[in-house]
């Protein structure tokens, strides 16, 4: 898998956007740059990997383990994890309440009081 920024295609990907409803993965410039309207500035951003050896890692978190080319774009509310757009369809998760990842992510910090509701 390539790890390069999805807005300039030069630099390594360091991050991405947990807020942003479809994951891309950016350098820092590039989040700073795509993320300066007032609507994104308090988004947060998570740390694709710490050292290059964690590729297998970055992996396992943007990609599904079924249909490998696929980016996990949507979250699975009923088995709360996330999913690819062919596992929302056609796959186990089809006839189980989705929605997106952010929402994804809010219903599991709820349920485990990572945040506040």
């Amino acid at each position: 898998m390539n790890s390069i920024c999805e807005a300039c295609d030069i630099n390594e990907a360091t991050l991405y956007c947990l807020d942003c409803a479809k994951i891309h993965i950016y350098c820092q410039e590039c989040f700073a740059n795509c993320h300066k309207s007032d609507s994104k500035k308090s988004h947060k951003t998570q740390v694709l990997f710490a050292h290059k050896s964690g590729q297998e890692k970055l992996e396992e978190i943007l990609f599904c383990p079924t249909h490998t080319k696929k980016l996990k774009e949507y979250a699975c509310l009923t088995c709360n994890m996330a999913i690819c757009s062919e596992c929302s369809i056609t796959g186990d998760h089809k006839k189980h309440e989705a929605g997106s990842i952010q929402k994804g992510y809010e219903k599991i910090a709820i349920k485990y009081e990572l945040i506040y509701a």
